[in-house]
């Protein structure tokens, strides 16, 4: 994955209480299986439309999609619509390397690790499973879960509150400006990522430079940088 290997790390090397980690576009690539899964269900939602609205859910990314469906005006039975055709396209769904590679050196490192996510339960699980990530993530705060939808920090903070960690030595890992804002109204850390072939979110944050490569963010987490 890289040419010179990360030194083993311990627990007094990685001085943070707690990593949460988004998913979609995080961890997980699904951009082209959302927006297929989203095209099919809308349109059986809606046969005779002529122009899925595609830009609008783009421009909602991260929130919970019956929330944004709702607030959209968008049929009633376009949620679960949309949760079957994605579950059919599990298979399109990639990891990134570079997640994968810093979810294994703080999992080795003792670091607690968590999931905060607009994704509903079900997805959420099941992709953490397909790819054998479950053992990694026993706390997740999901978008059917009873707190608000990110950028509102209630999730961010229950999982701060059952690890029994301190915000200022927490880090949110998202790739989103909805991310951003749920990490500062927590009063967490927050690490922006756009890993290869995404969507450059943050590109809209003025002054704002995502991380590109694990090595950069573990450097961080480590207070080298």
């Amino acid at each position: 994955m890289r040419a010179v290997a990360e030194p083993s790390p311990t627990v007094t090397e990685i001085p943070c209480d707690l990593v949460v980690f988004d998913l979609d576009g995080t961890i997980f690539d699904t951009h082209t299986a959302m927006e297929h899964a989203f095209r099919a269900a809308f349109l059986k939602a809606r046969p005779d439309c002529r122009a899925v609205p595609i830009e609008d859910l783009r421009r909602h990314q991260g929130r919970p999609f019956p929330e944004i469906s709702r607030e959209l005006g968008w049929p009633s039975e376009l949620p679960e619509l949309f949760i079957q055709e994605s579950r059919k396209r599990i298979h399109d769904v990639r990891v990134f390397a570079e997640a994968l590679h810093l979810i294994r050196f703080l999992a080795e490192a003792g670091v607690t690790l968590a999931v905060l996510t607009g994704k509903d339960r079900v997805r959420a699980t099941e992709l953490l499973r397909h790819f054998g990530l479950s053992h990694h993530f026993p706390l997740l705060v999901c978008g059917d879960d009873p707190f608000a939808g990110k950028p509102n920090p209630e999730g961010l903070r229950h999982l701060i509150e059952v690890t029994g960690s301190r915000a200022a030595a927490t880090y949110y890992i998202g790739d989103a400006p909805l991310d951003r804002r749920c990490a500062r109204e927590a009063g967490v850390n927050f690490l922006g990522v756009e890993w290869p072939s995404q969507p450059k979110l943050l590109r809209q944050e003025r002054g704002y430079r995502p991380f590109t490569d694990s090595g950069d963010i573990i450097r961080v987490l480590r207070g080298r940088r």
